[in-house]
């Protein structure tokens, strides 16, 4: 017995270091953060979770994630630091948590789990980067280790479900789609529990759904709109092209190019898990987690990838591995499966546990997939910056008490709107040609979306008078109709909380009554094709 806790205190404790160094020697921190990150510097100098100040405008996609750093960076005043080691201590936590889940598992079980994570480029890229990732991860493998983990041992009692329902509402406030994730969990969940009855399940999922509905009413209220401004300007508008965007088969394509592992990895644990499952009663569980690897390529396919690249594989990879561990019971099949991925990662473009830091940098593909840590790790990796450089990007330039200039900010037409906002401050004002954090633009139809999607990011031709409408702070759009629409938006982003025509403004837009407007703009003006 004796024995047996000193091996699972020793696996454990490398379980913890490989992932910690791996992550900590590989951390890096994009661009695209920053653009949180100037909402949370807006909101900790009074100028309300925001891009732009004096505009009601939600341009983070993760509210969970910008909240939880509004509260450190309140304390810090810093940025990147505090991005950086959050993200390392979330992903360490994650391996916590498979341990603690898996205690009455083969003592080797968390080594076997960290050993997977860590050879995954995607896995490891993004357990930093400072994107939301590492927290989905932790909410996840908290949401999957209570179902498989548990299941057979405890009840099902309504404090359960409120529970689980709680994490699953967590998990979507953090990053919407990340929800494909539990769904197949929480379903099976709400059908074991049926025996509860009706009232008491409605009550456990109206208790566990209160994170969800509070943050929607309070951005239906603040914003006007129930979801962040990028998911507008990301599906073009509110309208998808097709069901199965073409560029998602490029995005699958360059993942097996740069990292041999992740993908591999997931289709065989599909495949074979699923195999597993039907034939042995006892494993049957382990399809929940592998549903939701399944949903989450579906989807990945159908919105055609990411320009970064292998970031959406990074959730399906720790699904498969919360399956693994909890379909694997010998060492001979952990060492089998550990073997095998570590060949296949070996002989990958970028193997993380042997590439930390610099390497060169994988070129751009003409479908726009980059690989970011590649490309930012030289500016902004946290092994560089600490090293020699001295550099702090996680610091605004301007003095922390500087007030908004009383006469009206020069407006900047800026696609990467990142790290350049962050650090020019509030005074800086930015019409985002891209419609990431302009209200108007992000409903716009872009241009060039047949070709030339970005993997979301359509760039929009500016209507004749909106940039002088910005700088003088008043309506000077030409076209009478979209005239008419920027009227009704600016009461909504910028006119007083608390006026009735301005809730009723809110009403309209959300439910398509000012949509012939936008059509008939778009009639009058054509887009290049």
């Amino acid at each position: 017995m004796l024995s047996r806790i000193r091996g699972r205190h020793a696996a454990l404790a490398f379980a913890l270091l490989i992932v910690g160094y791996t992550t900590v020697v590989n951390a890096w921190c994009g661009d695209d953060p920053y653009i949180t990150f100037r909402a949370i510097d807006n909101a900790v100098h009074g100028w309300g979770l925001v891009w732009n100040p004096y505009e009601r405008v939600q341009v983070f996609t993760d509210p969970l994630w910008a909240l939880l750093l509004t509260g450190v960076y309140a304390l810090t005043g810093e940025a990147y630091f505090t991005t950086m080691f959050a993200s390392v201590a979330l992903s360490v936590a994650v391996v916590g948590v498979i341990a603690f889940a898996t205690r009455e598992r083969p003592w080797w079980t968390a080594a076997f789990a960290g050993g997977l994570l860590v050879a995954s480029k995607a896995y490891v890229d993004y357990s930093t980067s400072g994107l939301e990732n590492p927290l989905t991860h932790l909410l996840v493998a908290l949401f999957y280790t209570r179902l498989l983990f548990e299941s057979a041992s405890r009840p099902w009692t309504e404090r359960r479900v409120v529970g689980l329902v709680a994490v699953a509402s967590l998990v979507y406030l953090n990053r919407a789609d990340a929800v494909l994730a539990v769904v197949p969990g929480l379903a099976w969940a709400l059908w074991r529990a049926r025996g509860l009855g009706a009232r008491a399940l409605t009550r456990a999922v109206v208790l566990g759904g209160l994170p969800v509905a509070a943050w929607t009413t309070f951005s239906l209220v603040y914003y006007g709109f129930p979801f962040p401004n990028t998911a507008y300007a990301k599906l073009n508008g509110g309208r998808m092209l097709s069901w199965f965007h073409q560029n998602g088969v490029a995005y699958f394509a360059n993942s097996l190019t740069v990292d041999r592992f992740t993908l591999p990895l997931i289709g065989a644990t599909i495949v074979a898990g699923t195999w597993l499952a039907t034939r042995r009663r006892d494993d049957r569980l382990a399809l929940l987690p592998l549903a939701g690897a399944a949903a989450y390529l579906v989807y990945t396919m159908r919105i055609g990838g990411d320009y970064m690249s292998g970031r959406l594989f990074a959730l399906p990879l720790l699904l498969s591995v919360l399956a693994l561990a909890y379909l694997v019971r010998t060492w001979q099949a952990a060492a089998g499966v550990g073997l095998a991925g570590l060949v296949a990662t070996l002989f990958g473009a970028r193997p993380p546990i042997v590439s930390p830091g610099m390497y060169e940098t994988i070129p751009v593909e003409r479908t726009g997939i980059r690989d970011e840590r590649g490309d930012y790790y030289v500016r902004s990796g946290l092994m560089f910056v600490m090293g020699p450089s001295r550099a702090n990007p996680g610091r605004a330039r301007y003095p922390l008490d500087q007030a908004i200039r009383a006469d009206v900010p020069q407006a900047t037409i800026w696609g990467a709107i990142g790290y350049y906002g962050f650090s020019h401050g509030p005074q800086w004002f930015n019409v985002d040609n891209l419609g990431l954090s302009d209200p108007l633009l992000a409903r716009l139809p872009g241009r060039y979306i047949d070709h030339a999607w970005g993997r979301g990011h359509l760039f929009r031709d500016l209507p004749a008078g909106y940039l002088e409408s910005v700088e003088m702070n008043e309506n000077r759009i030409v076209d009478p109709s979209l005239h008419e629409f920027f009227d009704h938006l600016r009461l909504v982003t910028t006119g007083p909380i608390w006026r009735w025509d301005r809730f009723k403004a809110i009403w309209a837009f959300n439910t398509g009554k000012y949509r012939p407007l936008l059509e008939q703009y778009a009639g009058r003006t054509p887009t290049a094709e």
